[in-house]
């Protein structure tokens, strides 16, 4: 008996690496994508013909788009697999990628990345839960450290990667860079990913119900 349990121990506290690494490259990409256009935002004033305030928007559309959809995964990945929602979100913000990379305004770009960010504020939240879900207790503090050095490493390599790219090249690869890396991601994680039990939680099947802010507009409006 002893010896019949070794192997389905070792088993379960095996590791998907393959699995884990596309989840770490998502968080990357979309982490990179931000930091790309730090640097970025005086060169397409000058492609645009725009203002410093107006082209701000590139970021600060993007981020507070992010920030609405955010307190909504948790009920997203209960009620229709975490799997599913991570490969749909990394297929809208590939998208989102390459439909910035094609902006030809300002407003058009603006609008293009808050579209982008609509998908891209799902990753985080959906990538910890898959984390949680796919790796051993007594190994998830390996796999969080390489997913923060993923983290850590996209806003350093960002802005020299942006500033060799517009000086040597165009404007648009900051963008389209993001597409091969989110198309691979994609790839492997729905092969290599299994699907995560649902988990619903709440009586409704409107997302306003798990949470509070969408569900009454007292907490935006006074």
């Amino acid at each position: 008996m002893a010896e019949a349990n070794v192997p389905r121990s070792e088993e379960a506290a095996s590791i998907n690496w393959v699995a884990l690494a596309a989840i770490v490259l998502g968080t990357f990409v979309s982490v990179l994508n931000n930091s790309l256009l730090n640097v970025a935002l005086p060169n397409l004033v000058n492609v645009f013909g725009s203002t410093t305030q107006t082209i701000q928007w590139v970021l600060t559309g993007y981020m507070l788009a992010s920030a609405v959809v955010v307190p909504m995964s948790g009920y997203m990945a209960d009620r229709f697999g975490a799997k599913r929602v991570f490969v749909i979100t990394l297929i809208g913000f590939t998208l989102g990628s390459f439909l910035c990379g094609l902006a030809w305004s300002d407003t058009s770009l603006i609008l293009l990345r808050i579209l982008q960010g609509l998908f891209g504020g799902f990753i985080g939240p959906i990538c910890m839960t898959v984390v949680y879900a796919i790796v051993p207790r007594q190994k998830i503090g390996m796999a969080l450290g390489l997913w923060g050095v993923a983290m850590m490493a996209a806003p350093a390599i960002g802005p020299t990667l942006s500033g060799y790219l517009i000086q040597h090249f165009n404007w648009r690869l900051l963008f389209f860079i993001s597409v091969p890396v989110g198309i691979f991601a994609v790839l492997v994680c729905a092969l290599a990913l299994k699907e995560l039990p649902k988990k619903p939680t709440c009586s409704s099947t409107c997302p306003a119900a798990c949470c509070p802010s969408f569900a009454s507009g007292r907490s935006f409006w006074p």
